[in-house]
């Protein structure tokens, strides 16, 4: 179930001023491509995460500014009324403008640095990686998270890592490590133990047929790792 801290309004999940990475603060993550009725896809997966600590972003790489600032809106209010985290992807304008609760930035996108004089200071901030340096490289410039992939082979999204190279690359960074690239809920469990601390999926829930019910089955895999609601 959400903690009152996932009720409240605005940036809902503080980030602790710490010199040391902190726990994520969500342990899945829904992440949205081009779906078409994605607030409802949103929503429905929403009612199969029972249990677990959910983050949507929004991820929308071909649509105009305004479109992308409405659906982030329309989000913002979904995932406020259920307890979830709304994260934006890349535009910093868009996730300051909805009080998004952190935004995340592809390898390519704004220093991380940067991001923080644009966005609220206890906003998190994420980083995609690949390998090795690109991990360190996103713990030197102060990412909040980095999200590792792809794990398994995902068309059009390079080399696949593996389980077990995903599990060495976990020991090179402090930063709390999210799973990334064609994951299914039997990932979840060897995932965890090479150092994983959360889960993103793409067409694995939204683009399900029925989003409620794919997400209901990661949803049970991190309940069986006893996986911290609050």
């Amino acid at each position: 179930m959400p903690s009152e801290r996932a009720k409240s309004s605005g940036l809902r999940i503080p980030r602790p001023i710490r010199a040391e990475p902190v726990p994520l603060p969500f342990s899945l993550m829904v992440i949205s491509d081009e779906q078409p009725e994605l607030v409802k896809r949103v929503a429905r997966a929403l009612d199969g995460c029972t249990g677990i600590r959910v983050a949507v972003q929004l991820r929308r790489k071909h649509v105009e500014a305004a479109q992308l600032l409405e659906l982030a809106e329309q989000l913002r209010a979904l995932t406020h009324e259920r307890g979830a985290l709304l994260f934006i992807n890349e535009r910093v304008d868009v996730a300051v403008t909805v009080r998004a609760d952190g935004v995340h930035l592809p390898q390519r996108a704004l220093p991380v640095p940067r991001v923080r004089e644009l966005f609220p200071e206890n906003a998190w901030v994420g980083r995609s990686c690949h390998s090795a340096e690109e991990l360190r490289a996103a713990e030197r410039e102060g990412a909040d998270y980095a999200v590792l992939s792809p794990v398994h082979a995902v068309p059009g999204k390079g080399r696949a890592l593996g389980i077990d190279n995903f599990g060495a690359l976990t020991n090179e960074t402090k930063l709390p490590i999210v799973a990334l690239g064609g994951l299914s809920p039997a990932d979840i469990a060897p995932l965890w133990a090479r150092g994983a601390r959360g889960f993103a999926v793409i067409r694995g829930v939204l683009s399900d047929l029925d989003p409620r019910r794919a997400s209901a089955h990661f949803a049970a895999s991190l309940r069986a790792l006893g996986e911290p609601t609050d």
